[in-house]
């Protein structure tokens, strides 16, 4: 392992510069298994749409994390685009006030009506730096039949550990085996059943989330972004 290498490592395991620049610590002197090591840091940051107004569009630089010892500081931004022709949905690219998928927090929107499968919305989150060890959860992946008619669908850009996933959600959360909705009742927000959660090791600057509409369609849709964490 490189000395630049070492010293990456430490700063992902928490040591910090001065221990990166003057010691290589051995994961097990560490108390930590190798595998796992780039999951801690020192310096965490957390987006929380608590900080944002319930009902408001969020501005398209979120937030600005200041500089932390050694560590720079990183700014959060983001786009979202439309795909296809779906109608605009109510409270879409909003941040919204809990509880969804049995989480009693604010949380941010992307909503549709669609008028075919395959539309949707396309939202990307922009670092300035590099970030590590990125968690989230994404709440209300469903499907429904009858009078309404719509399944959710949802991939990332970068393949996603699965930490967690409801019952009423299939899939793996790429292009190839995206996430959607396996149920024909909706889920309510008192219920976790259509949440995902997961976590992407990293180094990333930009993760995309798309969301589409999949089979059938017709009728309101949403899914929800939580709070965003990773480490420096």
């Amino acid at each position: 392992m490189s000395g630049l290498d070492r010293r990456e490592f430490v700063k992902k395991a928490g040591i910090g510069a001065a221990g990166a620049g003057a010691l290589w610590v051995a994961p097990s002197v560490l108390g930590i298994d190798a595998a796992f090591a780039g999951a801690s840091c020192l310096q965490q940051d957390t987006l929380n749409w608590n900080n944002f107004t319930a009902g408001n569009t969020p501005p398209a630089t979120l937030q600005t994390f200041p500089a932390v010892g050694s560590y720079p500081a990183v700014t959060l931004s983001y786009t979202i685009a439309t795909v296809g022709t779906p109608g605009a949905g109510t409270n879409n690219n909003t941040v919204q006030a809990g509880p969804q998928g049995n989480i009693n927090s604010n949380y941010y929107r992307m909503s549709m009506t669609a008028s075919a499968a395959g539309q949707g919305r396309t939202l990307t989150y922009t670092w300035t730096r590099n970030i590590y060890n990125l968690r989230f959860t994404i709440v209300d992946i469903d499907r429904i039949t009858g009078t309404q008619n719509w399944q959710d669908v949802v991939w990332l850009s970068v393949t996603p550990t699965i930490i967690s996933q409801g019952p009423r959600v299939s899939g793996a959360g790429t292009a190839a085996n995206p996430w959607s909705g396996n149920g024909t009742t909706n889920v309510g927000p008192n219920s976790s059943d259509g949440n995902v959660s997961l976590s992407i090791a990293g180094p990333i600057t930009t993760l995309t989330i798309n969301y589409r509409s999949g089979n059938p369609f017709g009728t309101e849709q949403f899914v929800g972004i939580e709070n965003l964490t990773w480490c420096r």
